[in-house]
């Protein structure tokens, strides 16, 4: 998955739990069954993401720095 994969499906993501006031939780329950059941896969995904996580920290601090500036303006 690539980055801009990744915003698309979090922003998909952030919808579908927004009323969900467990979905912090069910997200480590997920976490750590993938972990515990699946090793191999939960490796390859955290590499994926060390892969592409300084262009997601990069894409979320312009996107910060874009919505306090629009902020100020008002």
């Amino acid at each position: 998955m690539n980055t801009e994969q990744f915003f698309a499906l979090q922003r998909e993501h952030d919808i579908a739990t927004r009323s969900n006031s467990l979905a912090q939780e069910q997200l480590e329950y997920v976490t750590v069954a993938i972990k515990s059941n699946f090793p191999a896969q939960y490796q390859t995904l955290i590499k994926e993401f060390d892969a592409i996580s300084s262009e997601i920290y990069a894409k979320q601090e312009c996107n910060s720095h874009a919505s306090r500036n629009l902020a100020d303006e008002f």
